[in-house]
């Protein structure tokens, strides 16, 4: 059953990604495409080789359907695809080009276009040109597959075994389960109401692109419960699967009439049953994946009572038909027709934002979770957002994108060198005067200089990434020249260094540039030059800069701009208009002192805001009026740059959802001027007066809740019974004047993550805290006195020791300010242990010895069990050392209630008497956990030896008694004087040490 089940998964892994590698290639093609159709006027003057050139893509598009496909089995025709996709790429240049230096030219006054009309009637001629050599290209790729028997549009009997093949991949079904609905919620509305007209005699087309969700649509509305009721019967018939009048006729009428012999009725006696069935019932019939207007006319001639058809956008034809529109304003091309010729009421399904995007990559990739609590490591999220970038907005592209992350990284890098898509080098010890063959580079190097010369030399580079491998200075790119690169898409420069912090103004040359990031480099002047990119989709000038940036008022140009993270700081005159930006999703570091508040009025799209704000030039409210206008905004920050005073501040964001502020307001408003959806509150600098978790605890979908750096001023917070009932997560954090917190039972019944530090005064633990079961990471920092290393810490160097793996080691000041390193490593929960490894993080300390032990698998032992039920159990002890055991004992040496001492010790005992329970099972009567040689476990729960015996030492206790857990106590001793171990784990004296400090200090605060 095993094997048939891994043989099943693996065909349809094949499968999906041969029908992936058909949607995008064809997409590619409808992208320019459209190009060409939209801007067919510009043309003028070369016409003739304009409409030959279209002419010659429409076979190459018809070649690239069926050929991508046919690639898999046959090497001549994998060759010849990977020349039409140069071809394409070419083409799309070609015409690009063209259009964007004519709006360049349009945008000076009559003087300058006259001084370039040379100009422009040179490059008339040269596209011309190069579109007459394009036509030629075309010609000999499809003169070639022909001469060599591949005539895959001649050949009937090939046609149709390639056809039957795409109908069985295809095939879909009403019931499939559907876990991701992403981005439909408004179209499955439009479509539920125009079924249900009373006079819904009609047929609605639903169209787009493959893999854009149309199918996915009609299910959602077949299988709505108001659409159940209100048709009498349901049919879905997938067309793709066996496209025959009869076979459609006869799965329709076994649909809605169970128990006729269909099979053995004729078209006529077929139709005359579905008639009179009709006219006297209502019902909807569900007719998916459609391709052609042929295909339709053979089914059609049933009069319907309610129909939906799912039909894949092809532009076979160069003008676009009309059709009616339900409310949503689209067009398609071209769109089915009815038996009288009138086009069919139409809906087309728009491609998912990046924002959508992410909410369903997240949804794939963790099914059984909710994914608004799920923390995602940094590095997926990276790739998840790569992945994302790629797909274009296609659900089904991204489903079958994620699926085939299975396959390794170095399968996926040579698959990617193999089709020429990507080039990886390595700066630091290739030749300088090596060529780069493909259009896509990515530029790694563990030195400060990169020699670029020879990389750079290809034209028709179009995305170039540097990865900088080292902490510390910036790197210097010697030889980039961004003259040579004038067909760039995407572009990385991150923590690069320019002379003088100038940016080249060659950069204006690329034009096509859609991705710029300047993140951290060292730039402090933008040249004006920056308003040529107009077609900029995401620019990062985030910049490291120490001096103020100079940047011209270029940003108005880039109207098509998605995302936009503005300078840290800008010079004092410096004033931008961004009223035109009214595509941003996007805009990071806005400064009322920089940009006009009114310009916020027209970024109906901006889903994250953060905010710079001056009262100086703006107030509070009117800052407030605006923002409250911006109807989809999720997550919103404003940080104060001019102590103002921020009282009755309210907001009407509605869909608001994740909300930081760090500004001075003494008070909060009530909850009922909050965000009804806030899921996330983080307050800094508030200094707030009066405690803020009775109105806070009134918020109900509240799951995470920070309050930093004097947030609040006062001394007493209280979190009273009932209160969060979805609060997952709580830090406390630079409360300063914060003596006392009370915690009544049944307060933040889900609470999971607690973190307390530098919280000077606050006198203990509230007591209330036994009442959370829910419990599972409690973290106690700075309170007054300094303990140097951290015990899980000891972990990673344990491991490491083990494996002899040599390091560098950078100590982080657990209770200061956290390092950049340390916050751009491990931004979620911003805590040590952090091991970078090849440039990639990995964090949380048991992930860390797990990923050392598989890293470094051939060194001397294994670190974790070999078998796979012994690596189970290991895993299971060490959750509970960590979500349980530990958690409870540090609770109890905290708190000052004896009672709740008493109980915690119970607790603590009871625990170590169920690990030595363990340790008699998996040791086997050996020295270790792991055996003869340390393991998991014991690197789990020996790290947390030294505070249980400097407890031991400094109140005179017994916790590990000898006649109690005497396994457990000499495999205690075993472990401290173990070789591996000494020197790594703090000592026991330290750690009475600082126990004693704190333990006086709140003392002299109670």
């Amino acid at each position: 059953m095993i094997e048939g089940g891994a043989f099943v998964g693996a065909l349809e892994s094949t499968l999906g990604r041969r029908q992936m590698a058909e949607t995008l290639l064809l997409f590619g093609f409808e992208k320019l495409w459209e190009l060409l159709v939209r801007e067919s006027d510009r043309f003028k003057g070369v016409d003739e080789q304009f409409t030959e050139l279209k002419r010659e893509l429409e076979k190459l598009r018809i070649f690239l359907r069926d050929a991508d496909i046919e690639k898999h089995r046959n090497e001549m025709v994998r060759n010849t695809v990977k020349v039409t996709k140069e071809i394409l790429y070419d083409a799309e240049d070609i015409i690009e080009t063209f259009i964007l230096k004519e709006e360049l030219w349009n945008t000076g006054g009559i003087k300058k276009r006259i001084r370039q009309l040379a100009c422009i009637m040179a490059d008339r001629w040269k596209i011309s040109f190069e579109m007459k050599s394009l036509s030629k290209r075309i010609a000999k790729v499809i003169s070639d597959m022909h001469s060599h028997s591949t005539r895959v549009n001649d050949n009937a009997a090939y046609m149709q075994s390639l056809r039957e093949r795409q109908r069985e991949i295809r095939q879909t079904f009403s019931s499939d389960n559907e876990d991701h609905p992403v981005g439909l919620e408004r179209n499955i509305e439009i479509l539920v109401g125009k079924l249900m007209e009373e006079d819904s005699c009609q047929v609605v087309c639903i169209t787009g692109m493959g893999g854009i969700g149309k199918t996915t649509l009609a299910r959602q509305v077949f299988n709505h419960e108001k659409i159940k009721s209100h048709f009498s019967r349901l049919a879905w018939v997938c067309v793709s699967q066996k496209l025959t009048r009869k076979y459609v006729w006869q799965t329709i009428l076994r649909k809605l009439m169970p128990g006729h012999k269909e099979s053995e009725m004729t078209e006529d006696e077929l139709q005359e049953k579905i008639h009179q069935f009709l006219e006297t019932q209502k019902a909807l019939i569900v007719l998916d994946d459609i391709w052609t207007q042929e295909d339709w006319n053979i089914i059609k001639p049933i009069p319907p009572r309610g129909e939906l058809v799912t039909n894949r956008v092809h532009h076979d034809e160069p003008t676009r038909a009309e059709f009616i529109t339900v409310p949503l304003e689209k067009r398609v091309n071209p769109p089915l027709k009815s038996s009288n010729g009138d086009a069919l009421t139409c809906l087309e399904v728009d491609c998912l934002t990046p924002q959508e995007s992410w909410t369903l990559f997240r949804r794939i990739a963790s099914p059984k979770e909710n994914t608004t609590d799920v923390n995602v490591d940094v590095e997926m999220e990276e790739a998840g957002k790569e992945i994302i970038k790629h797909c274009g907005g296609l659900p089904l592209a991204l489903k079958k994108e994620y699926q085939g992350q299975g396959i390794t990284m170095e399968r996926a890098f040579k698959s990617g060198e193999e089709e020429n898509f990507l080039q990886i080098v390595d700066a630091s010890t290739g030749s300088s005067s090596e060529r780069s063959k493909s259009r896509r580079l990515v530029v790694h190097s563990s030195n400060n200089t990169c020699q670029l010369d020879g990389y750079l030399q290809n034209p028709s580079l179009r995305s170039l990434l540097f990865i900088h491998k080292i902490s510390g200075p910036n790197w210097t790119a010697s030889g980039l020249s961004f003259r040579r690169l004038q067909l760039m898409r995407v572009l990385d420069l991150s923590r690069a260094e320019f002379k003088g912090g100038k940016l080249p103004s060659s950069i204006g040359k690329l034009i096509h540039l859609r991705y710029l990031s300047l993140y951290m480099a060292n730039v402090s002047y933008l040249p004006s030059s920056m308003r040529n990119l107009k077609l900029l989709l995401y620019l990062n000038l985030r910049v490291g800069a120490t001096s103020p940036v100079n940047m011209p008022n270029f940003l108005k140009e880039m109207q098509k701009l998605s995302y936009l993270f503005l300078p840290d700081n800008m010079q004092d005159k410096t004033k931008l208009v961004l009223g035109n930006l009214i595509n941003l999703e996007t805009l990071e570091n806005f400064s009322t002192k920089h940009n006009n508040v009114e310009d916020l009025q027209g970024m109906t799209k901006l889903n994250t805001l953060s905010i710079l704000f001056d009262c100086h030039v703006c107030s509070v409210e009117t800052l407030a009026t605006y923002v409250s206008e911006i109807r989809h905004l999720e997550n919103l920050t404003i940080t104060d740059k001019s102590a103002s005073d921020a009282r009755g501040f309210v907001l009407g964001c509605v869909l608001l959802k994740q909300l930081k502020l760090s500004i001075h307001m003494p008070n909060l408003p009530d909850d009922q001027h909050f965000p009804s959806r806030l899921t996330s509150i983080c307050l800094r600098h508030c200094l707030l007066e009066e405690d803020p978790m009775p109105i806070l605890e009134k918020l109900l979908h509240l799951k995470k809740v920070e309050l930093w750096d004097q947030s609040f001023a006062g001394r007493r917070i209280v979190c009273s019974s009932g209160g969060f009932p979805q609060l997952h997560q709580l830090e406390l954090s630079g409360l300063k004047e914060l003596e006392e917190w009370i915690v009544e039972e049944g307060s933040m019944p889900l609470l999971h993550t607690l973190s307390i530090s530098h919280c000077d005064n606050l006198k203990e633990l509230p007591d209330g805290l036994r009442f959370i079961t829910s419990l599972m990471e409690l973290s106690c920092g700075y309170m007054g006195s300094k303990w140097e290393e951290s015990p899980v810490v000891a972990r990673a160097k344990i491991a490491l020791r083990l494996k002899s793996v040599d390091y560098d080691y950078f100590e982080e000041d657990l209770f200061g300010s956290k390092s950049e390193l340390l916050l751009k490593s491990n931004p979620v929960h911003k805590k040590v242990p952090v091991l970078i490894h090849n440039n990639k993080t990995v964090v949380e300390s048991l992930n860390i010895v797990e990923y050392i032990d598989e890293t470094w698998n051939s060194s001397r032992q294994s670190i974790l069990p070999t078998h796979p039920h012994d690596r189970a159990i290991a895993r299971f002890w060490s959750a509970f050392v960590d979500d349980k055991w530990f958690p409870t004992f540090i609770a109890t040496t905290i708190t000052k209630s004896e009672n709740a001492k008493a109980k915690g010790m119970e607790e603590v005992g009871e625990g170590l008497l169920l690990l030595e329970d363990a340790f008699i099972s998996i040791s086997k009567g050996k020295r270790f956990f792991g055996g003869e040689v340390i393991g998991f476990m014991d690197i789990c729960l020996g790290s947390f030896l030294v505070i249980l015996k400097a407890r031991e030492k400094l109140k005179g206790e017994n916790i590990l008694d000898k006649s109690k857990t005497p396994s457990l106590y000499k495999w205690a001793n075993e472990f401290l004087s173990d070789d591996t171990v000494k020197n790594v784990v703090p000592e026991i004296d330290r750690v009475v040490k600082f126990m004693r400090e704190f333990e006086a200090e709140t003392q002299t605060r109670a």
